[in-house]
């Protein structure tokens, strides 16, 4: 995996079309965004043991993942899983969803068959703080390389510089990749701030 690799994959996600076929992707509104078809050809493509979303909500993203690659365990995390994650978990016999604090499961994780992340993606809150303090509490658990995503580098936008500041802090490779987490306009949607993602190679 490089740099080069994940550039092709982004090129790939936003040609790709809105629930890359699969009927329970394409059933869900969230679905539009290209960052979560990346997700489904990362595990697609270089097949991780394990991907961790660290807040799920819905659990789209996650559902995204799995469907990616059944042979890929997903473990989605979240204080407040919606019924929607609970469902996906349901359609994905290789989706779990745990309910709880995004950085308690440790130990949880450490044990077999969990303990070769292969991707981490980091969704909870989005001050900085708290995903710094996810990526320590699990770094050790991270296979070499692994995936590390951060979504929400842009906004809102009173929280864009610490989580600025955290990205500085991630060691290279890494690459912004905001243009498959852009703004949403729809008529029945209202404007949101471009969330935009950035992706770390994890040595």
């Amino acid at each position: 995996m490089n740099l080069n690799n994940l550039l092709e994959l982004k090129c790939m996600a936003l040609q790709a079309p809105v629930g890359m076929e699969d009927p329970f992707l394409q059933a869900r509104d969230e679905s539009w965004a290209p960052y979560l078809r990346f997700l489904y050809l990362y595990t697609y493509t270089f097949e991780p043991a394990v991907a961790v979303e660290l807040g799920t909500y819905m659990g789209t993203a996650a559902a995204h993942m799995a469907s990616g690659n059944p042979k890929t365990h997903v473990v989605a995390i979240d204080i407040d899983p919606q019924p929607e994650a609970y469902e996906a978990s349901q359609h994905y016999s290789n989706l779990e969803i745990w309910q709880g604090d995004s950085c308690e499961f440790h130990l949880e994780l450490a044990t077999c068959p969990y303990e070769e992340i292969g991707l981490l993606f980091l969704d909870s809150l989005h001050d900085g703080e708290r995903p710094r303090k996810e990526l320590d509490t699990y770094k050790d658990l991270l296979t070499s390389p692994a995936l590390v995503i951060i979504d929400d580098l842009l906004g809102p936008e009173h929280l864009r510089i610490p989580m600025q500041e955290f990205w500085d802090e991630l060691p290279e490779p890494k690459i912004l990749m905001h243009d498959i987490h852009p703004r949403r306009i729809a008529p029945e949607v209202a404007y949101h701030d471009a969330p935009g993602i950035g992706v770390c190679i994890w040595t």
